[in-house]
């Protein structure tokens, strides 16, 4: 009994060395990337002794990122045409994919850049992050708009570099760039000493800048002169019809994309807008927390992403419909996992932050606990619908769902006038998007393995 259950764990570590060599290497960058986050948020809450100041700098970083998305899903279209290029294992294909991804992301950077640098100066940004100009002026935070904005275009272009690690299967690799870009922060804001405000602001921006920029360009240089040597990009090996292919797995991406950060990624500026900035920093301090199990939860799903995609062009429906089946479960411990924590959550935040930090609110923890349970089920069956390919549902739930998330939160801070309302939004909304793609997603996949054995006896 004991030899077949050891043969079977060595047959399936063996036919999954890859994707289980990618999970426990993200679980060990992240791992120390999770030490970082804790260190970084009280630095932060030195670095910046005005909340309100610190609250604009989150609520910056949040705004800014948005442009990373705005890649006309370049990135995730590039990473499932690759795989498969790779797969049949045709060097041509491959460079001509790199190439003219390349070619289109450079050409959508100049244009960002041109067209938003001249229109950040005609933006009132104390109106818009709720701040005083007698704790910063208009000058000083139109500078740092603009110098953040020049880094991620930047970062909009060298970014690419990690959807090639994706296809690759380097996904390990793929989530130590933002650690070491977190590291040089964290080094920076502890050594750094700055009584002036607005100094401190534009002195941490050029860094974030650099940090986030120098690891992408790195890793850009290592892949393109060892594993792809021969498959650099070129401008001559641009193709209209490969960029089409490109644009249009990815334009369904891309929307995607765009739908789930309205869902997801508004809460700060919402939360600003309708309650005072200063409240974004307590969001802050429950977000770290109860994120960092979806963050653990996608060390997953990214490497399996690929390998599904691979699996799906190998027609190996059993093993897909095996690793969701695995997703769910692992989804299912991490929300009662999450749920042990809420117990010790005043413990835990002072001695991270504390005792005076922010006394916790145990309905919230609840709210922030019961939201993260629902965004891991999403991640679960995500992963099995991008690396199939299969997007229709996911396009149609985020579209409902980012048109509704604004009036949403909207109502309910009128009839619950407490900034936890906007977490509350995101659960309704995406809670019957998990259920719902279970559903179908496990639906397709039986559909296609029986037509697949169909095929197979008829031959």
């Amino acid at each position: 009994m004991e030899d077949g259950i050891y043969n079977k764990l060595k047959n399936i570590i063996r036919n999954n060395k890859q994707l289980i060599n990618n999970v426990m290497g993200s679980f060990t960058i992240k791992g120390l990337a999770v030490l970082v986050n804790l260190i970084i948020m009280p630095a932060y809450m030195r670095y910046f002794s005005n909340n309100v100041v610190l609250g604009v700098w989150f609520t910056l970083i949040s705004t800014i990122s948005w442009i990373l998305t705005f890649d006309l899903g370049i990135g995730n279209g590039l990473r499932n045409n690759l795989v498969m290029a790779l797969v049949e294992k045709d060097e041509l294909k491959v460079k001509r994919y790199v190439s003219s991804s390349y070619m289109i992301i450079g050409a959508i950077s100049l244009f960002i850049m041109s067209v938003g640098y001249m229109l950040i100066g005609f933006v009132n940004w104390n109106k818009f992050f709720d701040v005083s100009e007698n704790i910063i002026t208009s000058d000083i935070l139109i500078k740092t708009v603009r110098l953040m904005f020049l880094g991620i275009i930047l970062q909009f272009f060298l970014k690419l570099i990690t959807s090639v690690l994706n296809a690759l299967q380097k996904t390990a690799v793929t989530n130590l760039i933002p650690l070491i870009s977190n590291i040089i922060v964290l080094v920076y804001i502890i050594i750094y000493n700055e009584n002036n405000i607005e100094r401190s602001l534009i002195k941490l921006t050029v860094i974030n800048m650099f940090s986030n920029n120098i690891p992408l360009l790195i890793a850009t240089i290592i892949i393109f002169s060892t594993s792809l040597k021969r498959m650099k990009p070129n401008i001559k090996f641009y193709k209209k019809e490969y960029a089409n292919d490109i644009v249009k797995l990815g334009g369904t991406f891309f929307w995607i994309q765009i739908t789930f950060m309205v869902i997801t990624a508004t809460n700060e500026i919402i939360i600003a807008w309708i309650f005072g900035a200063e409240y974004v920093v307590e969001y802050q301090v429950y977000y770290k927390i109860f994120y960092l199990v979806i963050t653990l939860f996608s060390l997953i799903t990214n490497p399996v992403w690929s390998a599904i995609t691979k699996a799906y062009a190998e027609n190996r429906f059993d093993w897909i419909e095996k690793i969701g089946r695995v997703l769910n479960k692992v989804a299912l411990l991490g929300s009662i996992a999450i749920m042990t924590v809420i117990p010790f959550l005043q413990s835990i935040i002072n001695i991270w932050l504390g005792s005076n930090s922010i006394t916790v609110n145990n309905k919230y923890a609840i709210i922030f606990a019961i939201n993260s349970s629902v965004m891991m089920f999403v991640l679960s069956t995500t992963c099995l619908a991008n690396g199939m390919g299969k997007l229709k549902f996911q396009f149609i739930s985020n579209t409902f769902a980012a048109i509704l998330k604004i009036p949403l939160a909207y109502i309910l801070s009128i009839f619950y006038a407490q900034w936890i309302c906007i977490i509350i939004a995101n659960i309704l909304l995406m809670l019957p998007c998990a259920i719902i793609q279970i559903v179908l997603i496990n639906m397709q996949l039986r559909k296609e393995s029986n037509i697949f054995k169909e095929r197979l006896n008829c031959s």
